[in-house]
């Protein structure tokens, strides 16, 4: 009967973790989807990513030079 009761408490307790995992991942998703309506209702988005790779590729350049 012991047993019962112990394995029962573990499967319980295994629920609760993988309950707050799941909610965890949802609320994470959720705010990565609200990050990237934010970013894709940027007008100026596509100048500043354009913009901003132009700059880690200066800085990728300068370092390999640097390096040389």
């Amino acid at each position: 009967m012991e047993l019962i009761i112990i394995a029962g408490i573990i499967v319980f307790i295994v629920w609760i973790i993988w309950k707050v995992r799941a909610s965890n991942r949802a609320s994470r998703k959720a705010a990565l989807d609200q990050a990237w309506h934010v970013v894709l209702s940027d007008p100026n988005y596509l100048q500043r990513r354009r913009y901003e790779e132009r700059m880690r590729e200066d800085e990728t350049q300068a370092r390999n030079e640097e390096g040389l």
